[in-house]
C-alpha cells in the first residue's frame, strides 16, 4: 500500500492507522516525457541496475539503485537523463527514493535524497529537475501521519535544491509541468485538490478546490488536464480540467 491509499481511507472514514505504509497501492501515471520518444526502452534488473536505451539499442543512461527498485525516468534538455529510484533501505519507503542524473551515455550520480517513492522527475523549463520531496510527520496513535511536503527544483549538475512549494499532507503529486507551471494533485486529510504552481515565483492557483481523492492517469490534452477519478456513487469517471480557468467537465459517465 502506498501513502495515497491511506489518504483515501481517511476521506472515506474506512480506516484508522498510525503509520504510513511501505509501498504504493495506487500508481499515478502521466504522459511519458516527450524526450523519451527516441529512448523508449527502460530496462531494469532485479539486481539493482536500470539502463535507458534508444531505439537502436544505444546506451543513453545507466542507474544503480536498490534491488527491485521502482524507477521513473525523464529526459533533460541537455541530453542527460534523470531518474527517481529507491535509495534508502527500510520498511517505510515513502521518502526513501533519490534523484539520480546521468550524462548522455553515462552512469547516474546522486543529486538529492528524500524523494517520494515511485514519483516521476520532471524537466523544468530552465533545465533543472522538479521532484516531490518530504519528511515524515509525527506518528499519532489512531491517526494517519501527516508529512511535510515540498516541490524542489534540483540543479542536475550540482544537486543544489530550491524549494518552490511547501504543504502538509499525504502527497503533492506532480501531474504535469506545463509551461512555467507545475500542475499538482495535493492530497491532504481534509480533501484532495488540483493546483497550479508557478516554478519561478512559487505563486499558486487553485484549479479545483475539492475533488474525490482517487485521481490517477493524468494526461495533458492541449490546454487541459484529463484524468480518471470517481463520483459519489464510486463509479469510475473521466474528468477534464481547463488549465487556464479550472473549468471542469465530466466526460464519462455522462
Amino acid at each position: 500500500m502506498r501513502p495515497l491509499l491511506l489518504a483515501l481511507a481517511v476521506v472515506l472514514g474506512a480506516l484508522s492507522v498510525a503509520h504510513r505504509p511501505a509501498a504504493p497501492a495506487v500508481a499515478h501515471a502521466a504522459a511519458p516525457p516527450a524526450g523519451l520518444a527516441a529512448a523508449p526502452r527502460v530496462i531494469s534488473s532485479p539486481a539493482g541496475t536500470t539502463e535507458v536505451r534508444d531505439a537502436a539499442g544505444g546506451l543513453r543512461a545507466r542507474f544503480v539503485h536498490l534491488p527491485g527498485a521502482a524507477v521513473r525516468v525523464a529526459a533533460l534538455p541537455s541530453g542527460a537523463t534523470a531518474a527517481v529510484a529507491d535509495h534508502a533501505p527500510g520498511a517505510d519507503r515513502s521518502w526513501g527514493s533519490a534523484l539520480l542524473v546521468a550524462p548522455a551515455g553515462g552512469d547516474g550520480a546522486l543529486r538529492c535524497d528524500r524523494v517520494y517513492y515511485a514519483s516521476r522527475p520532471h524537466a523544468a523549463p530552465d533545465g533543472r529537475v522538479l521532484v516531490e520531496r518530504g519528511r515524515p510527520g509525527p506518528a499519532t496513535p489512531g491517526r494517519l501521519r501527516v508529512d511535510e511536503l515540498t516541490l524542489d527544483l534540483i540543479d542536475p549538475d550540482s544537486g543544489r535544491a530550491e524549494t518552490v512549494y511547501a504543504a502538509r499532507g499525504f502527497e503533492a503529486y506532480v501531474a504535469a509541468v506545463v509551461g512555467s507551471e507545475a500542475i499538482v494533485y495535493l492530497v491532504q486529510p481534509e480533501q484532495a485538490s488540483l493546483r497550479a504552481v508557478d516554478l519561478g515565483s512559487g505563486a499558486e492557483r487553485i484549479l479545483v478546490p475539492s475533488l474525490p481523492p482517487f485521481a490517477h492517469d493524468f494526461t495533458v490534452d492541449g490546454d487541459a488536464l484529463v484524468f480518471h477519478d470517481r463520483d459519489d456513487a464510486r463509479r469510475e469517471t473521466l474528468e477534464r480540467v481547463e488549465l487556464a480557468s479550472g473549468a471542469r467537465t465530466r466526460l464519462h459517465p455522462w
